[in-house]
């Protein structure tokens, strides 16, 4: 257990990537987690929905953004070879354009348009991750996945207290005011992305690393295979 928890403090050639896209992943969740907090607050002051609209509304959003991550996935990575950066920084952008404007927004239509924007969120949400499981060994994964989640445990504290004393002091006057958080804090994760496809650079030891452990299962199976055979021809 202790070996395994100094991979935390571990040099490798990305740990600057590594530690970046860790604090991004758990920044952009959270900040998700204060939005619809307030979400139905804002709705009902704003657009007078009932609890039954906003509810669909969210839903609305919600299936948007897992079809465009399901269509769209694909397309990017395999069709187009785009890296995990490149669609990182375009989606934390377009998500920065969508909770900037939704400080704004008054009619439907709006919540609509907006909503089409934000429809790349879960890429923002998800590829830290992807980035962090890129840059360290296999067996070293779940450490940082554990961190993410302590993060993402203990960060709502302080990020709900915000959202709501923003929403507080200012639900009369702009209560989309809580939504000029998240943009800020999305715009820094966006230079995350930007920064960390400038300084990544690839690991020839997680390659050869991942060509041994490929190669070993592959052997493993070739023997079993030829185990299964003998048996058969024994029978």
């Amino acid at each position: 257990m202790f070996q395994k928890m100094k991979a935390i403090t571990k040099s490798r050639p990305n740990n600057s990537v590594v530690w970046i896209m860790l604090i991004s992943c758990v920044i952009i969740n959270v900040c998700a987690l204060a939005e619809s907090n307030l979400y139905l607050y804002y709705l009902q002051l704003v657009f007078d929905f009932t609890v039954k609209e906003a509810g669909l509304y969210s839903g609305f959003r919600l299936v948007l953004s897992i079809l465009s991550t399901a269509i769209l996935s694909p397309l990017l990575t395999k069709v187009l070879k785009w890296s995990d950066f490149r669609i990182g920084i375009i989606s934390s952008f377009l998500t920065f354009i969508a909770a900037a404007a939704m400080v704004f927004a008054k009619t439907l239509v709006h919540l609509i348009i907006f909503a089409v924007l934000d429809c790349l969120k879960l890429f923002a949400q998800t590829l830290p991750m992807s980035i962090v499981s890129q840059c360290v060994k296999s067996d070293e994964v779940g450490i940082f996945f554990s961190l993410r989640f302590i993060g993402g445990c203990l960060s709502p504290m302080l990020f709900f207290y915000m959202y709501d004393v923003i929403f507080s002091a200012t639900s009369y006057t702009l209560p989309g005011a809580f939504f000029i958080a998240s943009a800020i804090f999305t715009l820094l994760v966006f230079f995350s992305f930007c920064i960390c496809s400038c300084i990544y650079t690839e690991s020839m030891e997680l390659l050869e690393n991942d060509f041994t452990t490929n190669t070993d299962s592959e052997n493993c199976g070739g023997k079993s295979n030829r185990a299964f055979e003998k048996s058969l021809e024994a029978t």
